[in-house]
Order: C-alpha cells, then sequence, then structure tokens
C-alpha cells in the first residue's frame, strides 16, 4: 500500500490513502490538538460538532479533521487563532443549548466546594468515614460545620421545589461525630524542607494549616490568645459547640505535626518581617473578633455590652449579673441570637432582640431564630435604637425609634427608614449590642514593611490567589473580607494552602482553577416539571433536648441523626449534579477554551428518563452527536434509540417515544461508554464517579472471556471495558458490566460446611478438608473432579492434581452436558483449536458463520462481526433460523438442524469441481470426490430444504470473493450440528485458502477457559477418554465426585446420574443447587481475588493480576493443595504443565495456521441432537439467572435483508 507524507504542524507524519487528518492525528499520539465530540472511533464520520476543524493550506474555509481524507504533500495546521477562535464558537452553540448542571447546586454552592452530593451517596450506603473523607478534602472541619454552618448547600437545594431542602448539614454532622469518636489515621506529605507561618488559630488558619501539612510543609501557627479556635472557640456558644468537640476536631488537625504558639500576639510591621525572615512564606488569618460599635449616645454605658465580648467573657468564665432581670441584645445576625440564648441561660428574665428590618431581611440562620423563638424570646421588629436611656446613673434601657422598610441597599436588603415622631423607651437592665465586627489588625498596616489595607481597616488581598502587596505573605478569611461565617473561612484557608504550595514550588501563585460548570438556572427557573417525578417526603428533624430543660443549661440542644434518619434524609437527595462530571468530554472542552459558567441560551427543557434499573437518559444534556445511536445500531445493531423532530426541536428519544426500558435496549451500557457529555450515565456510583484503582482483568461470565477493567472508588468495585486504542472502542455486554457485582456481593459463601445429622453447618476449614479428604480416600479410583469453566488454569491445574491424587478422573461438566466436539479436528490438525483469530476475522474477505450465529451470543460478538461487514467482508451464513446474522448477510442458507454437514458437502463439492477449490497432497482425491459426488442437489434439496439454485448464488459468492476466509463454529452448539459438520468446515476452508495467512477457523464455547483447562490437563486428552468420561458420568459409576465451580443439577441430563454419588464435595462461590445436596461445601475465590491465567478460544492470553481484596479463608487452589496433599501428591509432587508456561509467555499455537496431518474423508449424513436440557452446568448461568430477564437477554432479531453501509 502506499504510503504518503504529510505535515501538522510543521512536523512530517506518514499517512495511509482513505485516512482521515484526525486518524493520522490519533495514530501518533496527537489527538490533543485535535479535539472532538462526535468522532467515534470504528465508526464513520458524522461531523457535527466542528470542533475538530483545522486549517489546510490551500483551503479557504476551516476543514473537520473527523472526515477529511488526507492528501500527499498534505500542510495541516492544528491551533492557530482562527482555529481556536472557531472552536471556541463551536462549543458556544453546543453549550448554548445545553440546559443541564456540571456540579450539583449544592456544590456550586457551598463556598468551599465540598462535594456534597457524594458524601450524600457515601452516608447513604453507611461509609460514613468515605463521607468524612470527601468533607475533609475541601473542609477538614466537618464536626465544627455540621454544627453551625450556614448551610448555603441547602439554600440552593432543588429539594426545596418539591417539597423542603435535604437536611444536608444534619448527615454532615452525623458522620463527622461517628469519624471523630474512631478518626482514621492521617499521615503528613514528604517533607518539602520548606516552613510556613500562620497567624491566627481560626477556621481559616487551622484549615490552611492542615493542607499545608498534608502537602510536607512544616507549619507554625501564632495564636494570641491561650486556646485555638477563634470565634469557633470565643464566639459561639457551648449548647452549639461543644468545647470539648472543637478541642478533639483540632486535635486532629494538630495530630499531622502543626507546631503552635499560644498567646503570641504579631501585631506589627516588625513582628511581620520577622516572620517572613525565618519562614519560606505566612499566611495572615487574623479574623475579625472585635466588635461593631453601636454609634448611639452613651453607648460605653457599663451596662451596654458587646456582643462579641459577651460572649468571649462567658466563654472565659466572666460573671454576668443578669439572674431575674430584663436583657434587650440589639442585632439580628447569628451574633445577636447567640447573645441571646446566651443571655437567657444565664438566668435573665425574659430577653428581647430588637432587629431594624423585618424577620424576612434577617441575615441570622432561620433554624437560629426558630430556636430562640421556641426558648420564648422575643424579637421586635422595625425598631432600632437611637441612644441610651439613663436618669442620672441609672441605667434605664434604650430609647428606640420605629422603622419602616424603603428601597434597597448595597447588601440588596430593603433600607430601614426612620419613622417620624416614634422614639419609645425599651426597658431593661442590660443592653448588648450585636451588630457587627470589625478587624484589628493593629499595627500590621502601618511603617515600613506594612501589609496593605483598605478604608474598612481589612488587608488587601488578591482575589483568587490571597497574596498581599509583601512577596511571600497571603492573607484570607474575615480578615480580607470583613466579617463573615466559618466556611467562608474555610474555603479562604485552603484557598491559601494551594497558593502558597504554588509560591513555595515555582515562585508564583496563580490560585486554585475554577473548573468549568454550566447551571440548569442560567435558562430559566425551574419548576417541579423539571424535577423527576417523585412523592414529597418530609425533611428529617433533629431531636432536641425540651425547652424548659435547655434554657438553664449549655449543653448541647440539637442530637445528632441515628442511621435510619441519615440514610432516609440522603435518599432525598435528586442527584442534580452529572455523573460524567469527572471524565465529561465538553465540560473538559469548555475549561480548556474559557467558556463562561455563565453561558445560556433558548432551549427546550425535557424530563429525564429514569424507567431503566441501570441507566438515565438525560436529553438535557444531549449535544445531537449521535454516538449512542450509532453504537447501539451500527454497531451492535439494538437500535434503542433515535433521532425525534428536526431542527432546534431535536432531541434523542428511546425506540417509539416509549420509556427506555420498554425499548430493545440490552442494557450493555456501550452508549454510556461512547455519550462524550453524561446525557446517558449509569445509577450505580460505582460506575460512575472517578475510579480510585484499575487492574486490567478478564470477565469469565461466557465464552468470550472479555478483557476487561475491574474498577474501585469509595462506592465499591464496578467492572468497564478497557479504553479504546484510538482507532476502536472495546465493548461489553450486560452481563459483563452488571453480573460480575455478584461475584463480590453478599450472596457469596463465607465459611466451610459439612452435613451432619442430614443437615449443612458451619465448620472450620481444617475439620471441613480433613473430611472432604477422607471421603476421597474412601473412593479411591472411582473420583470424578470437575472442573467449572470459569476457573483460572492455575487452579484447573491442581483440579487436575487433586484427581491424580484420589486416582480419579478430572473434566468439565459443562463440555460433557453439552458434548463438546474437543476433538473434532485431531486428526485433520492434531489438535482442535482455532487457526484464525479474531483479528483476523474483522480482516476476513469472507467470513463464513455456520452453526449457531455468534451475534445471538451477545452484543461484543455481533460488534466484531459487523465491524467485518463494515469493513468489506462477505459474510455467508449457514444457520437454521432467521437470526441477527440475517441483517449483515451477504448469502444465507436457512438450514434444518442435522444437516450442516450436508450443506457443506455439498458446497465443497461444487468448489472443488469448478477450481475455486483444491485439495492439499494429504487427502485422497478419488475417496474424497466420491463421498462429495454423493451429495447431489437432489440430496441438498431433500436433506436440507435448500434449492440448490440459492446454494450455487453462495458458490459464486464464496468462488468470487478475494482475501481471507474465516469461519466461524461453536463447539457446544449442540443442537446446531451435524455428523462431521465441523471437520468438513475445516476442509473447506483449507480447500479455499489452505495456509493463506489470515484464514481458518475461529472456534468458540461457552466455556469461558475451555483452553486454559486444555492447557492445564484438566480436560480428557483425545475423543475416546473424552467418551469413557461421558459414560461413566451418565451411568452414575463415580462414588465420589469434588466439583469446583460447577452446578450439574441445572442439567437434566447429568443432575440424576450425580445424584448417584456417594459422596459430595461443592466448592462454589454460592449455595448452588447442587452444594444443598453436598456432603462438604466449601467456598471458592474468583480470579478478581487471586489472578490467573484465561485462553481465549483465539488465543489471545490473559495474565490476570487480583484486582479485589482477599477475602478470609483459603482460595480455591489452596484448599485444592491442600486437600492433594492429604492424598499424598503434594506441591512437592506438583508440575506446572508446559501448556501453562507457555501461555504467560506468549508461544501458543492456538489462532495460527495448522499443518493438515492427514485428509479423513467425511461421508456426510443429517443427524440430529437435541438441545442440552435445563442449561449447561457453569456457574456464570447461575449468575446470569440472577439478574432481570429484559436486562440480560439477547433477543433474536426479525430476519431482514443486509443493510448498505451495515
Amino acid at each position: 500500500m502506499a504510503t504518503w507524507k504529510i505535515q501538522l504542524d510543521g512536523e512530517a507524519y506518514e499517512a495511509q490513502p482513505g485516512e482521515t487528518i484526525l486518524d493520522v492525528a490519533r495514530r501518533n499520539g496527537l489527538e490533543e490538538r485535535i479535539p472532538t465530540l462526535c468522532h467515534e472511533p470504528g465508526l464513520p464520520p458524522y461531523t457535527s460538532c466542528y470542533v475538530c476543524v483545522v486549517e489546510v493550506q490551500g483551503m479557504n474555509k476551516l476543514m473537520p479533521a473527523c472526515s477529511t481524507p488526507v492528501a500527499d504533500g498534505m500542510v495541516v495546521r492544528t491551533q492557530t487563532p482562527r482555529v481556536e477562535d472557531a472552536r471556541r464558537t463551536a462549543l458556544e452553540l453546543l453549550l448554548s443549548n445545553h440546559p443541564a448542571d456540571c456540579i450539583a447546586p449544592c456544590v456550586k454552592g457551598c463556598p468551599a466546594g465540598v462535594d456534597v452530593q457524594r458524601y450524600l451517596a457515601q452516608a447513604g450506603r453507611g461509609d460514613y468515614i468515605g463521607a468524612v473523607r470527601t468533607i475533609r478534602e475541601r473542609n477538614p472541619l466537618p464536626v465544627v460545620c455540621g454544627r453551625v454552618c450556614v448551610r448555603r448547600c441547602e439554600e440552593v437545594c432543588r429539594r426545596q421545589i418539591l417539597d423542603t431542602p435535604v437536611g444536608i448539614n444534619m448527615v454532615k454532622r452525623a458522620v463527622a461525630d461517628a469519624w471523630l469518636d474512631a478518626p482514621y489515621p492521617e499521615r503528613p506529605g514528604d517533607d518539602t524542607g520548606k516552613r510556613v507561618a500562620i497567624v491566627g488559630g481560626g477556621p481559616a488558619g487551622l484549615t490552611a494549616a492542615y493542607y499545608l501539612r498534608l502537602a510536607g510543609h512544616a507549619v507554625t501557627i501564632f495564636e494570641a490568645k491561650d486556646k485555638l479556635g477563634g470565634m469557633l472557640r470565643w464566639g459561639i456558644p457551648d449548647y452549639r459547640l461543644p468545647q470539648d468537640r472543637l478541642d478533639r476536631e483540632i486535635q486532629q488537625i494538630l495530630n499531622l505535626g502543626v507546631q503552635v504558639k499560644l498567646g503570641a500576639k504579631i501585631d506589627d510591621a516588625a513582628g511581620l518581617a520577622d516572620l517572613r525572615r525565618r519562614f519560606d512564606a505566612v499566611f495572615l488569618a487574623l479574623g475579625a473578633q472585635k466588635g461593631s460599635a453601636a454609634q448611639i449616645k452613651d453607648e460605653n454605658h457599663p451596662h451596654v455590652l458587646s456582643g462579641v465580648d459577651f460572649l468571649d467573657g462567658v466563654k472565659h468564665g466572666r460573671n454576668y449579673d443578669f439572674a431575674g432581670r430584663p436583657i434587650c441584645v440589639v442585632g439580628g445576625g447569628n451574633t445577636a441570637i447567640d447573645a441571646a440564648r446566651t443571655a437567657l441561660r444565664l438566668g435573665a428574665a425574659h430577653v428581647t432582640i430588637l432587629y431594624r428590618r423585618t424577620r424576612a431581611e434577617m441575615p441570622a440562620n432561620a433554624e437560629e431564630i426558630e430556636a430562640a423563638e421556641h426558648e420564648r424570646i422575643r424579637i421586635e421588629y422595625l425598631i432600632a435604637p437611637v441612644a441610651v436611656a439613663v436618669e442620672g446613673e441609672k441605667f434605664l434601657g434604650l430609647t428606640c425609634r420605629k422603622m419602616q422598610l424603603g428601597e434597597p441597599d448595597a447588601s440588596g436588603r430593603r433600607r430601614p427608614v426612620p419613622v417620624p415622631n416614634s422614639d419609645h423607651l425599651v426597658a431593661c437592665d442590660y443592653a448588648i449590642a450585636a451588630i457587627g465586627q470589625v478587624v484589628d489588625l493593629g499595627g500590621l498596616a502601618a511603617g515600613e514593611g506594612a501589609v496593605g489595607a483598605t478604608k474598612w481597616g481589612t488587608i488587601v488581598a488578591d482575589e483568587t490567589s490571597l497574596a498581599t502587596n509583601l512577596p511571600g505573605v497571603f492573607a484570607g478569611g474575615d480578615a480580607v473580607t470583613g466579617p463573615a461565617v466559618a466556611i467562608d473561612a474555610i474555603a479562604a484557608g485552603r484557598r491559601a494552602a494551594l497558593a502558597i504550595g504554588q509560591w513555595l514550588e515555582v515562585g508564583r501563585a496563580a490560585g486554585p482553577h475554577r473548573t468549568f460548570a454550566v447551571a440548569r438556572e442560567n435558562f430559566g427557573k425551574l419548576t417541579r416539571s423539571d424535577l423527576p417525578e417523585m412523592p414529597a417526603v418530609p425533611r428529617a428533624k433533629q431531636g432536641e433536648m425540651p425547652v424548659d430543660e435547655r434554657i438553664r443549661v449549655f449543653d448541647e440542644v440539637e442530637f445528632t441523626l441515628d442511621d435510619h434518619e441519615v440514610q432516609r434524609e440522603t435518599e432525598r437527595c435528586l442527584r442534580c449534579g452529572c455523573f460524567a462530571q469527572d471524565d465529561c468530554e465538553l465540560r473538559q472542552l469548555a475549561d480548556r477554551y474559557g467558556i463562561p459558567d455563565s453561558i445560556s441560551g433558548a432551549t427546550f427543557r425535557r424530563r429525564l428518563d429514569t424507567s431503566h434499573p441501570f441507566l438515565t437518559l438525560d436529553p438535557n444534556k444531549c449535544i445531537l452527536c449521535t454516538r449512542c445511536i450509532r453504537t447501539c445500531g451500527d454497531v451492535l445493531g439494538i437500535s434503542a434509540l433515535g433521532l425525534v423532530n428536526r431542527g432546534f426541536e431535536t432531541v434523542i428519544q428511546p425506540t417509539m417515544g416509549r420509556p427506555l426500558v420498554r425499548t430493545d435496549c440490552i442494557s450493555c451500557g456501550n452508549c454510556v461508554d461512547a455519550c462524550p457529555t453524561g446525557a446517558i450515565a449509569f445509577n450505580e456510583p460505582a460506575q460512575c464517579f472517578a475510579p480510585e484503582s484499575e487492574v486490567a482483568s478478564v470477565c469469565q461470565l461466557c465464552g468470550e472471556t472479555c478483557p476487561v477493567v475491574v474498577t474501585r472508588n469509595e462506592f465499591g468495585t464496578a467492572v468497564r471495558p478497557p479504553a479504546e486504542d484510538g482507532a476502536q472502542r472495546q465493548y461489553l455486554c450486560a452481563l459483563g458490566r452488571f453480573g460480575n457485582a455478584q461475584l463480590w456481593g453478599s450472596e457469596r459463601l463465607v465459611e466451610p460446611m459439612i452435613r451432619k445429622d442430614g443437615r449443612l453447618v458451619a465448620v472450620s476449614w481444617d475439620e471441613a478438608l480433613v473430611r472432604a479428604a477422607e471421603g476421597l480416600k474412601a473412593a479411591r479410583g472411582s473420583v470424578l473432579v470437575g472442573v467449572g469453566g470459569d476457573l483460572a488454569a492455575e487452579e484447573a491445574a491442581w483440579a487436575a492434581q487433586l484427581a491424580r491424587a484420589a486416582g480419579g478422573t478430572a473434566g468439565c461438566l459443562a463440555a460433557v452436558a453439552a458434548e463438546a466436539e474437543l476433538h473434532a479436528l485431531d486428526a485433520l490438525y492434531g489438535a482442535t483449536r482455532s487457526t484464525a483469530t479474531d483479528a483476523d476475522l474483522e480482516r476476513a474477505g469472507v467470513v463464513l458463520v455456520v452453526g449457531e450465529d455468534p451475534m445471538e451470543r451477545g452484543p461484543v460478538a455481533a460488534a466484531r462481526l459487523r465491524r467485518a461487514a463494515r469493513r468489506g467482508a462477505k459474510i455467508v451464513a449457514l444457520t437454521s433460523a432467521c437470526t441477527r446474522i440475517a441483517s449483515i448477510a451477504a448469502a444465507r442458507l436457512e438450514l434444518p438442524r442435522g444437516t450442516t454437514s450436508v450443506a457443506l458437502a455439498w458446497l465443497l463439492g461444487r468448489l472443488l469441481a469448478r477450481g475455486a477449490a483444491r485439495l492439499p497432497a494429504a487427502a485422497d482425491a478419488a475417496a474424497v470426490g466420491a463421498a462429495l459426488a454423493a451429495v447431489d442437489d437432489a440430496a441438498l434439496a431433500r436433506e436440507c430444504g435448500v434449492d440448490p439454485a440459492a446454494a450455487a448464488a453462495v458458490v459464486e459468492l464464496l468462488a468470487g470473493a478475494a482475501g481471507p476466509v474465516v469461519a466461524t463454529y461453536a463447539l457446544d452448539a449442540r443442537a446446531e450440528r451435524s455428523p462431521g459438520g465441523l471437520l468438513l468446515l475445516a476442509q473447506l476452508v483449507e480447500a479455499l485458502r489452505g495456509g493463506q495467512a489470515g484464514s481458518g477457523l475461529l472456534l468458540s464455547s461457552g466455556i469461558p477457559n475451555l483452553e486454559g483447562l486444555r492447557l492445564a490437563g484438566a480436560l480428557p486428552a483425545d475423543a475416546a477418554a473424552d467418551e469413557t468420561l461421558a459414560k461413566l458420568l451418565r451411568a452414575g459409576m463415580f462414588r465420589a465426585a469434588w466439583l469446583v465451580r460447577e452446578d450439574p443439577d441445572q442439567n437434566e441430563d447429568l443432575a440424576p446420574a450425580l445424584a448417584k454419588t456417594g459422596f459430595l464435595v461443592v466448592q462454589d462461590l454460592f449455595l448452588s443447587a447442587t452444594a444443598l445436596r453436598a456432603d462438604v461445601v466449601l467456598p471458592a475465590s474468583t480470579h478478581f481475588e487471586t489472578g490467573g491465567t484465561f485462553v481465549r478460544a483465539d488465543g489471545t492470553v490473559h495474565a490476570c493480576a487480583a484486582a479485589l481484596d482477599r477475602r478470609p479463608g483459603k482460595t480455591t487452589e489452596e484448599a485444592l493443595r491442600d486437600v492433594s496433599a492429604r492424598l499424598g501428591l503434594g506441591a512437592d509432587r506438583f508440575v506446572e504443565p508446559a501448556g501453562i508456561q507457555a501461555a504467560r509467555r506468549g508461544r501458543l499455537d492456538i489462532g495460527r495456521p495448522a499443518t493438515v496431518r492427514e485428509w479423513p474423508v467425511v461421508r456426510p449424513v443429517a443427524g440430529y441432537h437435541a438441545p442440552v436440557r435445563g442449561g449447561v452446568p457453569t456457574a456464570p448461568r447461575v449468575l446470569a439467572s440472577r439478574l432481570p430477564r429484559r436486562e440480560t437477554r439477547w433477543r433474536a432479531g426479525v430476519c431482514e435483508p443486509p443493510r448498505s453501509g451495515a
């Protein structure tokens, strides 16, 4: 094939005719230069997103790289300003019709950016520690915030559109308290050699210290007071935040190695300069702990107290003569509420709060206001003090003036306007002014080396990096913003830690990067119709101490939710955030090209489809790339999704407008893998959230033995297909993606059992293995070891060793039940194995499908055949029914079961007669000719019911086709076979393309590791041994049996025979039907826990590592080793079969052309084989039966003609 040269951004690359610009870029690892959203690997270009445009020299307009073919000498530029602008415009157009959320409103509303949706999901699953880990990624003080947070997350919770916000803070408190009682160990990061000084031990300073220590920097906190905590300690009463809880949570931060200097006040420029000399960076987290002046006449009277000073005094044990006295509190914030409730607990006769606006404008938390009212604290609105009322030295109270609301002020609240002639006295013995706080910088903002300050007395710092005018000095929290709340200070502390880390590492602080996150509210106010269908559920309510008890003590008022309440409350979460947020391609590109979060547009808002048990369809996130439609239809041939309407009203919907669950959807999830935006997402968090670990393995639930990746995150374990290789996506079926979850589920066997007095009872491993060994010894010489088809080769080798130790026989009952043709080609090739690979099939000129239709086995095999057809292969099908293969077959003969060999003999005879095929030298041409001549046109019509003219069309196709020929055949499809059929098929392929690279047989089996079992010596060595095993088994001649992950009781042919066995050991993952009648039951392990070698039917070897933690007790192999040793063949007498060693070295002959040894003469006859009754006795069948039928059924397709471009 010719090779061209093209230039990409000034560099030369080789290209092949027929490739596109994008193909060349991806093949050379340059996909970052040419982003795309609509391109699906392995499918023709769709060209809808126009994000992949590039400049091509000589072209006036920009060209889509995904559909522009290369030409020799082409010059392409991928990242010019013109290209970047065009891509940005394309993204803006897509996002203007994208009324969806990247992250949940609660996450966006949290100043610290805590992933609320994630930790609610974790808490709902009972993973409290995982929930706290998620919180502490952004907020190291969850115990504090679970009590005092202002709950901005709840303010924006969409649940309130339906009923009331989710009790996020209540859940946070519950999980945080559980963590504090049993904290997980933490370690600081590796020492960087850098030292950071933090001035102030409040929430901002403590937060910065925590994250700086995790980064490995040495930290010293300089705190002016005698204890850490800042306003958390001195400004919040104990009934809201108990001191012991605060102390213990602070200690968790200090345990990382934070140094603390108490009573160390840094209040001038000289002190700051000293810190700058001694440390590599300084963070000023001073807080705002000075009360604001009331600015009324005589406010310095001894009976007028500052709210901040009052609360501080109570914490320091100062006595206040409030007993039996009326108290007034001025203000409407949380400090005013705290001061009022504290005064009540000091014995005040009654307490009145005076606030100059109405309840609607009151800045205090609604819950705190309600708590004060429950404690019978009176709140008077639209009233403001104008002077302190005194008579001589006697304090009378406050002279107040009535107010009315005018126009909004800078805060957005309506400005209070005095009512003329409304002054009056509000009598009280003490007044507490809680109207605000100010920052006290002392001398830090004066003199040489002073930090920059505003006219309000706050520090000037960069909004993003928090850097001040002094290099290496950062500031955050109330000292910068003025008085705020704890969560704002915490957010600033973390931001400062990140910026300081950047400063220490590269000498420049940019601050944290804010990732693009669009919101549905950008496109208009949401209503009830925008939410999923669900009933209203009351919000949980925390228990409280009775009012009459609590108003005289400082004990904590509210109680923590119990586990049941936590679960119930987390179930109220609407899960607004996109599950694809971690890997959404659209979000990543919007972030890369600087699209603003505020982007919006006129659009249609559509309801979610939540009908499916595994998937959720959200049309609002769809960008109409059709990757899901093309994957479902063109790759898998299902067509459960399609485009509906036209123009701006176009939307992707399930077929016929039905709910997704009522379509032909096969639940494979491949549409989710293809979707670039999360418009189709998994329901299970373990599947959706980003993995923390990934291990390559295989799925052994069917004979495809697909490569998979086992992923783990805090929600559990999931199975995904491997990443695409740039040219082709990998696929899974529903069973592979979701069925494996049962292998780490709660139904697994966990302890050995033996039968006592007719009942299975749990015993120790030693007792169970002793009993098993004794039973096998008693039956020595008449023992069957059944080897499950899903065992790793190493496990199967030890099963074979056990059979030898017991003087018995090893074999796979699944193969026996299906009468698998394990030796049909031994005479021809010396072994019965594949001589072609899956890759050969996809490159073939002709694919001959004989017997079972591979497309009926599942979507993975279907995708492989459809790819071959798209690449030009001629599909010829000889099947017994009109199955899915009909949709892509170029020619098809529908044959009655049992007549395949007759049709193959007729085809071979006609091909030989016209010279399109030839016999090898090993064949006796005369004998072969005579045998084939017996099948004439009349015999074909009589036995097969096939018109010879239709069969002649198949001959013409095979004779005229170019390229390799690959034939598929299922070894264990008993109902589809006929005598000599497989041998005739092999001879047909040999006669057509004998010795040609890429031609051959591709054998398959429902037994996942059939070739691995063969290499392990766990199958009969030849046809005679195979037949002997089957006869002995069906005659019930074995006195004892050890079955490893096999369940013959579900097979109607084998169950009666196995019932005659005198002693039965079952080693399985589940308590199967066979296990229920066993004498000894042993838990088995899976390859996900132990690793092992698997060999696919085409010779592909998967040497898998362990992906999951081992369960307690013995593995499958360890139990087999133990009993083998007890029977006299221990590990010292075990030699691993050479075949397994060769497999691990990649030196197998499977999937490679074979040499013809002799050419048996086949005299074809029809012969019907009954289907296997009751199923094949292997573990995957058990697992498949446990999934809902609709989700696992691979439906037989309607017979239809080939589609162009399939």
